[in-house]
């Protein structure tokens, strides 16, 4: 009974995780696309800022996902995803 509780909520987590992960990648798409359009010169501090803001939020949003990645990997020497072997995609 415990375990399948515990298997349960651990599910609930990682749903919830992965519903906080979904938003904050929206929220940093937005942004950058909103900056983007309004900010497409800049035009004194506010605009520097606006753009530095929402890169640096893109940055460590992406810092973090590596870190996640990592984490999960068992050979730190490996790719995540084998490559393909040297010169396979020539012709």
């Amino acid at each position: 009974m415990d375990s399948e509780m515990e298997l349960e909520a651990k599910k609930v987590l990682i749903q919830r995780k992965h519903e906080l992960h979904e938003e904050m990648l929206r929220k940093i798409i937005e942004e950058l696309q909103y900056n983007l359009e309004h900010y497409d010169k800049f035009d004194g501090l506010e605009s520097i800022f606006a753009h530095v803001k929402t890169n640096a939020a893109a940055l460590l949003f992406l810092c973090q996902e590596r870190k996640r990645d990592r984490d999960k990997r068992k050979d730190y020497a490996q790719p995540v995803n084998p490559l393909p072997p040297q010169g396979q995609d020539i012709e």
